[in-house]
């Protein structure tokens, strides 16, 4: 007769490594399926745990198998041939846990110094029931969420992080909705007082959104082109179409003005005259419109023909090629066409002139 001891002992002892993540391998239940002496084995000669190459003889917690009736702490054998993980001595059968048993464990990149406590339901049956550990932190199921501790207020959940996963003076941002922190990935940061979108020689936006995305934004976006600098300032919502943009290079110092953009303010070709000193611009209310004429012959004055032209225009024109020198007297605006008369008869020539037309 074979007659087996267990422990029986309210606090686990240590472990040396906890995976927190599945360990693929053919898990078996013991002979009796009743876990005493079950195994998981590998089929692989050398195993790494949270950073820490396993060894013979290894407490190692598993916390995190995709079966959770493995979950438990077992001893390493067989490194450097075929590496098999056999349950402690003294996590082997269900009258040896109990609820709140805790499994410290003492190396590991990210798990060194952490505590996991054995939670309920406790299995009924070893090895086919699961086995449930939470960190002492109170999270539950697994690593950095914060769903089931409050903070001092008692009204707001605590925030929490993966070691290593933030980055300074970067944004925190809501990762799911338990309370759970993480980095912005780094497109926005805080640094003295300013807001800084994107990182050290990358392009970024900041946005403001109206109540409807079809109602147009308000975007401040930088692109980055080979030794240039490009800010573009948009209202459009879906494209870049209606944007004012600032170019700027070395030793320039390039700005824009304010434009009012409200309907019916402006009307297409009409001059734009600043209103203020500070870059406001408005309609100056005439459009600006030329040409050149040519004639062969002509006698003391030509009728020029000008598409838009009024009585109110306002035309100035002069000689570029004259058979006779001549001066312009007079211009005389009219429908569609304006008179120019000369001092004499020019003979051949061509004329060159530009208006505001009102």
């Amino acid at each position: 007769m074979t007659t087996s001891y267990f422990n029986i002992y309210p606090m686990l002892t240590p472990a040396r490594v906890v995976s927190g993540t599945n360990i693929v391998g053919v898990y078996f239940n013991g002979i009796s399926n009743n876990g005493v002496k079950a195994t998981l084995t590998l089929n692989v000669s050398t195993l790494t745990i949270d950073g820490v190459v396993v060894e013979d003889g290894d407490r190692t917690l598993l916390v995190s198998q995709t079966s959770a009736n493995q979950n438990g702490i077992y001893t390493v054998s067989g490194v450097g041939g075929n590496i098999v993980l056999t349950r402690a001595p003294d996590f082997q059968n269900i009258e040896q846990l109990l609820t709140g048993q805790n499994i410290a464990i003492g190396a590991g990149t990210a798990s060194n110094g952490i505590v996991y406590t054995l939670v309920e339901p406790l299995p009924v049956h070893m090895g086919i029931d699961p086995i449930v550990f939470v960190k002492s932190n109170g999270e539950s199921g697994s690593f950095g969420t914060a769903a089931t501790k409050n903070a001092s207020d008692n009204t707001q959940p605590t925030v929490s992080s993966v070691n290593g996963a933030t980055v300074l003076n970067h944004v925190l941002v809501a990762a799911d909705t338990a309370g759970t922190v993480k980095d912005s990935i780094g497109i926005t940061a805080i640094v003295d007082g300013n807001l800084a979108v994107g990182i050290d020689g990358g392009a970024g936006a900041i946005s403001s959104y109206a109540p409807a995305a079809s109602s147009g934004r308000i975007l401040i976006q930088g692109a980055n082109s080979p030794g240039n600098f490009i800010t573009r300032i948009t209202n459009d919502a879906q494209s870049l179409d209606a944007t004012y943009s600032i170019p700027a290079s070395p030793g320039n110092n390039n700005k824009i003005g304010v434009f009012n953009t409200d309907a019916g303010v402006f009307s297409p070709g009409h001059l734009l005259i600043s209103t203020t000193t500070t870059g406001v611009m408005a309609d100056g209310g005439f459009t600006v419109a030329g040409g050149t004429y040519t004639a062969v012959s002509v006698g003391s004055g030509i009728t020029v023909p000008f598409t838009g032209c009024t009585p109110t225009s306002l035309v100035m024109a002069s000689l570029s090629a004259a058979d006779t020198i001549v001066a312009i007297q007079i211009i005389l605006p009219g429908t569609n066409s304006f008179d120019v008369l000369f001092s004499g008869n020019p003979g051949g020539l061509t004329i060159n002139f530009i208006a505001l037309i009102q």
